[in-house]
């Protein structure tokens, strides 16, 4: 099928968001977004006028980790650290969250240094199928984008759980560096073609696809339940691997220097990508790095306190759906 190169400003009209501090704001029901990267960028419900809010939009991030794209298919109102993508035709939710998709792969060109502000942007090129037709006038083959999605959006998203009380224990955070916690070793793997097909997957610091790169016949460097950390692309991101994979050599993989509970791994997990806007292609971090970084954990006599992550994990209203997935590969 035959594609066609969009600028960003072809397919939308980009607004920048209309509020800089909360503050100015009443507590209300309307999202609000803004860069951050959990969440999908929400800050609070404020009450914001109808008339400064959106639906059926797309975000991109300025700030934090610019170019980072949010589908929002609900009311919500944008802080002005955003630009907010309004479609200038009818697109599908298909559509809109390809777009989104294919401007976060390019995340890893920007970064807290190096940002990427409305007029750079605007001018971004993104590749879409299209249907021709006659006087040279193409449109958006939005059916071919639907059939890359197995189920509708609302399908994926895990059910809120609303009927129990969300406790947790007084936790004591700590900041620790990452090597009183982890041993690391560096993938055995630099170039994939030098490798014959297999079945172990083979991890890279790709995003997509819990950045398998291939699977490949190999019978050395193979993990199985370990954390990886990229040190290339978009540097920090962190993946848990409950399945044998092989790595990459700029994939750090991390060894605890005792037994840790899948909740613990998790928990490591998410508080390392929240601190990826940290590091860029242009400043990465090497592992000699990682063993210094210092990042805040709940401890207990020196060492991780599982218990108190534990039920941190399962006070959350979406760890059923999540530890659901995972048993999958026990």
């Amino acid at each position: 099928m035959p594609r066609q190169m969009y600028s960003l400003s072809d397919l939308f009209e980009l607004r920048s968001g209309d509020f800089h501090a909360t503050k100015e704001l009443d507590d209300g029901t309307t999202p609000l977004i803004s860069c951050g990267y959990e969440d999908s960028g929400l800050v609070g419900y404020y009450s914001i006028p109808q008339h400064l809010t959106y639906r059926n939009c797309i975000t991109v991030a300025y700030n934090g980790q610019p170019l980072l794209a949010k589908y929002h298919p609900y009311r919500f109102g944008a802080k002005d650290d955003v630009a907010v993508l309004i479609p200038r035709q009818e697109l599908n939710e298909a559509t809109l969250l390809y777009v989104a998709a294919q401007r976060n792969l390019q995340k890893w060109r920007y970064g807290y240094g190096r940002k990427c502000f409305k007029e750079k942007f605007a001018n971004v090129a993104i590749a879409l199928p299209i249907v021709s037709a006659q006087l040279n006038e193409d449109r958006i083959e939005e059916a071919s984008i639907r059939a890359l999605l197995p189920c509708r959006l609302q399908q994926l998203i895990p059910q809120h759980r609303t009927d129990r009380a969300l406790t947790v224990p007084a936790l004591d955070w700590q900041e620790w560096p990452l090597s009183h916690f982890f041993s690391f070793k560096r993938g055995e793997f630099h170039s994939l073609r030098e490798l014959s097909p297999g079945k172990t997957p083979i991890i890279s610091c790709a995003e997509t696809n819990n950045g398998i790169a291939g699977a490949f016949d190999v019978d050395e460097g193979i993990y199985r339940h370990k954390l990886t950390i990229a040190m290339n692309g978009r540097v920090l991101t962190t993946k848990y691997h409950p399945y044998q994979f092989a790595a990459k050599d700029d994939i750090a993989v991390c060894f605890p220097r005792k037994n840790m509970r899948l909740t613990s791994l998790l928990l490591i997990q998410a508080i390392l990508n929240l601190e990826r806007w940290r590091y860029s292609y242009g400043r990465k971090c090497y592992i000699a790095k990682l063993q210094r970084l210092c990042v805040p954990l709940p401890t207990k006599d020196g060492w991780l306190d599982e218990e108190g992550i534990a039920a941190v994990c399962a006070a959350t209203p979406y760890w059923e759906h999540l530890q659901g997935q995972l048993q999958r590969f026990q």
